[in-house]
């Protein structure tokens, strides 16, 4: 057993292998390394290097796909990130899961006040401007929670377009509210 290289497959193995002898967050790295015909501690190495240095983990933008799946896991399970991991997460870890929750839920309160302070015309000034694009992913993420992404999308698309378009913010307070009006939504 002096193998060291690990091949892709061999890689993908030892990945399968873990995921199917995990259970109650251990790993039975006897049963993983019998599959793989190395050593326990080969295995739980190669494991770790993998996971740590694993691209599809870090840095990657999520879709809303990806958080209707993971606000649906926690509406399911509460906040069992491990459990929510396993089932939906396989590529992310806990720790991961549970902070990409928990920025998105600062970023959506953040998004639901700017709108309320636009919508209630206290914001009138035009020093508002160079932040709309930011404004934009807040307003998307809000949009977002009524479970119609691609439509959401759209919606503060057309938003941020008229940010764009108008530098009178009574004029862009308006269309915003014709814009969620439009589309069933109110504030």
């Amino acid at each position: 057993m002096q193998r060291t290289h690990w091949s892709k497959s061999d890689k993908k193995k030892l990945v399968d292998a873990v995921y199917a002898h995990t259970k109650n967050n251990r790993t039975s790295w006897a049963a993983v390394s019998k599959l793989l015909n190395r050593t326990k501690n080969q295995c739980r190495k190669q494991y770790t290097y993998l996971s740590k240095s694993n691209p599809i983990q870090k840095n990657v933008r999520w879709s809303g796909r990806q958080f209707g799946q993971l606000f649906g896991s926690v509406l399911i399970h509460g906040q069992k990130w491990e459990l929510i991991r396993k089932l939906q997460f396989p590529n992310f870890t806990a720790e991961q899961l549970r902070k990409k929750y928990a920025l998105f839920q600062k970023r959506r309160q953040q998004g639901e006040f700017l709108i309320k302070m636009i919508m209630s015309d206290k914001i009138i000034s035009k020093d508002l401007i160079p932040h709309m694009v930011k404004f934009y992913e807040h307003f998307k993420n809000l949009l977002f929670m009524y479970n119609n992404y691609d439509k959401m999308d759209i919606i503060a698309r057309q938003a941020v377009t008229k940010v764009y378009e108008e530098l009178n913010l009574s004029v862009l307070v308006e269309k915003m509210q014709k814009i969620l009006i439009a589309n069933g939504m109110e504030i």
